[in-house]
């Protein structure tokens, strides 16, 4: 009969499944991070153009291209111009970014994150 002091611990086998799924979820964690960082960096771009004085009297190009600047400077390298939607109510300014980030995981396995933020700045005095 053994006892219980005998039968102690994990077998290597053990060790090694759980060093794998961490392994694994370290792995995952590493290719996930930077898509969401570069994500904010475009929401905080966005936002500071509701800060931005004299936005009313801009062109729906000139805004767009404001806006390119400063993701160029927050690197966002995911965005392309086409996924910047600039538009011009009566009293209002409405800036938008819709784009989605594949990274490759694993041979055909892939993660798609989607991001989609509009911010609306109120204006009068616009020039169409």
């Amino acid at each position: 009969m053994k006892h219980i002091r005998q039968q102690q611990g994990l077998t290597m086998i053990s060790w090694l499944i759980i060093l794998s799924a961490l392994g694994f979820t370290v792995f995952l964690t590493m290719k996930i991070i930077p898509v969401y960082i570069s994500g904010f960096n475009s929401y905080s771009s966005l936002d500071s153009m509701t800060k931005e004085p004299g936005l009313a009297n801009k062109s729906l190009s000139e805004i767009k291209e404001m806006l390119w600047r400063r993701m160029d400077i927050n690197m966002v390298s995911d965005i392309t111009k086409n996924d910047i939607y600039v538009t011009k109510a009566k009293n209002e300014i409405r800036i938008e970014i819709d784009y989605e980030v594949r990274e490759n995981i694993i041979s055909n396995l892939d993660i798609v994150a989607r991001f989609n933020k509009a911010v609306t700045i109120p204006t009068t005095n616009a020039r169409y």
